[in-house]
């Protein structure tokens, strides 16, 4: 009987053993993965900040773009009567009117009103964000 509680009392302290190793172990491959997640979610919170960024460039565009579209139909509201510079005027308009649609387009794709939290943040969205601002370059 002392021999068989013996062996148990070795069996218990060999699983104890074990356990805590591998809690160890767990412990140590946690603490690398929160660093690895926090570096990344470092970066990300960097990349969300250059495309705020972004978009306020394109916004500021979008702004001079439209002073020039007003002047430009100023120019030309005053060259009515001068037939020369009128269709030269015409095509700026119409150009610097395709530049506004575009960045129009190319500004609606930023819906961007807070930095999610480390818990909430995911991946996919930044990659979804990074995707539409490549495709509405």
């Amino acid at each position: 009987m002392a021999v068989k509680a013996k062996e148990m009392a070795i069996e218990i302290e060999q699983r104890t053993e074990a356990i805590r190793l591998e809690k160890n172990a767990l412990q140590q491959q946690c603490t690398k993965e929160k660093a690895e997640w926090e570096t990344k979610n470092t970066q990300l919170i960097e990349e969300v900040g250059q495309l705020h960024e972004e978009k306020k460039r394109i916004a500021a565009r979008e702004e001079d773009v439209q002073k020039e579209l007003a002047q430009i139909r100023s120019l030309m509201e005053q060259a009515v009567h001068n037939t020369g510079e009128a269709p030269k005027l015409k095509r700026e308009l119409e150009a610097k009117q395709e530049e506004l649609k575009r960045l129009q387009e190319a500004g609606q794709g930023f819906v961007i009103t807070s930095v999610p939290s480390m818990r909430d943040f995911k991946n996919e969205a930044l990659e979804s964000l990074k995707g539409e601002l490549a495709l509405k370059s």
